[in-house]
């Protein structure tokens, strides 16, 4: 069985279609209106179902979403392919900008 990841957001649009985002995965959709009904319904098409499980707004049931992104963090904080940078802030007054 499939369930929701608890890291989904949903946003409807004015047109009744939809915004999905997964902060798990970083996915983000767009669904119209017609397909945000889908999602509605007790049985998700199959296209529809096969996306979102591999996007991350589907998981299978019992899945420890929590451990992943720990383990994600983790192999990132150890990671060479990995940039992370400081940047020092500047307070800006109106001598900076001539005035």
């Amino acid at each position: 069985m499939l369930t929701w990841s608890y890291y989904n957001t949903l946003v409807v649009t004015d047109n009744g279609g939809a915004l999905f985002f997964n902060a798990r995965t970083g996915a983000l959709i767009r669904l119209s209106k017609e397909r945000h009904a889908q999602t509605r319904e007790s049985a998700i098409p199959q296209d529809l179902r096969d996306f979102f499980l591999v996007q991350g707004f589907l998981v299978k049931d019992g899945t420890d979403e929590l451990s992943e992104i720990q383990a994600r963090h983790e192999a990132s904080r150890e990671s060479k392919e990995a940039f992370s940078a400081d940047r020092k802030s500047t307070r800006l007054n109106s001598s900076h900008l001539g005035i």
